[in-house]
């Protein structure tokens, strides 16, 4: 069983907020878009992302790799972490640990997914 949105509740993890995301996942999986972007996020990125496709911004070179990220987390149903360089068009060289579990209305189907990015000076 996946735990659903209703289980997180913000005012627990003010701090965190800042860094946090939110994207809605469409009931074939196809469509994913930013529900709400943290105020750090949006600094790194450059831009507000709220409102937009995941990858619409991803430099081209590395849209596919993005996207096929996302959609294993949603067909997998399991937490994705890792350690990478942004590669979004007004930033490709920040380091960021990025923690994105996946959420469930149903505990079964992906709806949403909740993440964090947090930037990084490089070291592991």
């Amino acid at each position: 069983m996946l735990p659903a949105r209703g289980d997180i509740d913000p005012l627990d993890i003010p701090a965190l907020l800042p860094n946090a995301f939110l994207v809605d996942v469409s009931a074939d999986g196809a469509r994913l878009i930013y529900r709400l972007v943290g105020t750090a996020i949006i600094a790194l990125f450059g831009e507000e992302l709220t409102g937009r496709m995941v990858g619409d911004r991803t430099m081209s070179l590395y849209r596919e790799e993005v996207l096929a990220r996302y959609a294993g987390i949603v067909a997998s149903r399991r937490p994705f972490h890792h350690w990478a360089q942004l590669r979004h068009q007004a930033n490709d060289f920040t380091d960021v640990e990025r923690l994105i579990p996946p959420l469930s209305d149903d505990g079964v189907r992906v709806n949403m997914l909740l993440g964090m990015v947090i930037p990084r000076d490089g070291k592991k």
